[in-house]
């Protein structure tokens, strides 16, 4: 059983990029987020660990749903070239993180949002930067 979950383990990272972290493992309530005029971050309530992206360099925002018992939900991904930063929409500030981004990532798709919300599994994009022509 061993040679399988070592199998199983090489194939999973074999399979990620940069741009596909790890889902946070925990309950989206055991994070808080804050936004601010510059940034997002988020926190981790029981370590205090932090990570945060500049509004500047987001390039795309999309939204995971991952159906994986005990643990699972939805989750904001904030991309940048050199990062990601993960927000589940259970999040203390959460909402707050939504509002903001609805005001200043103009072209947000609110329909592919609101469709996003009733995913089981899956990701869905709903805002790409757009380069200046």
């Amino acid at each position: 059983m061993g040679w399988l979950r070592k199998l199983m383990g090489t194939l999973s990272r074999a399979a990620r990029t940069p741009f596909e972290p790890n889902v946070v493992l925990l309950s989206g309530k055991d994070y808080a987020v804050e936004v601010n005029a510059s940034s997002v971050t988020r926190q981790n309530k029981s370590t205090g660990q932090t990570r945060s992206i500049d509004w500047s360099n987001v390039t795309s925002v999309q939204v995971v749903a991952i159906d994986r018992f005990p643990i699972g939900g939805i989750s904001f991904m904030l991309y940048s070239k050199e990062a990601v930063l993960e927000v589940p929409i259970e999040s203390d500030g959460a909402k707050e993180l939504l509002s903001e981004m609805q005001r200043r990532l103009k072209g947000l798709d609110n329909r592919a949002l609101g469709d996003s919300m009733s995913m089981l599994h899956g990701f869905r994009e709903i805002w790409v930067r757009q380069l200046d022509a």
